[in-house]
């Protein structure tokens, strides 16, 4: 049985060096109203449009961030009326991220392995995350990454955030890693999430 992660954690920065640190304050700093989301699309973005835009819509989301979209060069997601729409820095887009137009943010360009987009707002840093299990997906280059590497990449994304993170951070995505089985992958990530404060919020398989 493989679980598809999808974490949302968020925190109040702690120096993991010091015994004190800052207590996880009782309100989380986020626009009125937002609902931030993640699905995994598996290709063809630009033919679910019309179920982006219900879930959108219906839902009143603010951050819809989308995995495996896979664009090639020079194509970018579909348009959705009241949304702006960020992607990774991968040549293969394979993830975005739709953020209503009311929203001030500034995006962040990360250039390591994980395709991810990144943006802060005062208060809180978004990352929408996905980590796939081969390297460089769709070229004569692709090869299999093992489950250490890929663990790996995921925490050399995780602590390049951390440095340029705002109070708050919000992590959504697909990490494709089981948190059903007591695995070091596991435990490697959640002790990092321990080290600086964070929880993750998803307790229950979101896919089997």
């Amino acid at each position: 049985m493989h679980l598809i992660w999808l974490i949302l954690l968020f925190q109040t920065i702690q120096e993991p060096s010091r015994n004190l640190s800052i207590p996880l304050p009782t309100k989380i700093f986020l626009p009125i109203n937002m609902k931030t989301a993640f699905i995994n699309l598996q290709k063809k973005v630009k033919k679910k449009v019309d179920i982006l835009e219900a879930l959108l819509y219906e839902d009143s989301i603010g951050v819809l961030g989308i995995g495996e979209i896979d664009l090639p060069p020079l194509e970018r997601p579909p348009f959705i009326n009241g949304y702006s729409c960020i992607i990774d820095s991968k040549t293969v887009t394979r993830v975005c991220t739709y953020i209503r137009q009311d929203f001030q943010y500034e995006q962040i360009t990360y250039e390591g392995e994980i395709p991810c987009t990144i943006f802060n707002t005062p208060h809180t840093t978004f990352i929408t995350a996905y980590s796939g299990f081969t390297s460089n997906p769709y070229s004569k280059d692709s090869a299999r990454l093992s489950e250490k590497t890929r663990v790996n990449q995921i925490l050399d994304l995780l602590n390049w955030v951390i440095q340029k993170a705002r109070k708050n951070i919000l992590i959504i995505g697909d990490l494709n890693v089981d948190m059903l089985t007591n695995s070091i992958s596991k435990r490697r990530l959640l002790n990092w999430c321990n080290e600086y404060g964070l929880n993750q919020l998803i307790e229950s398989p979101t896919r089997v």
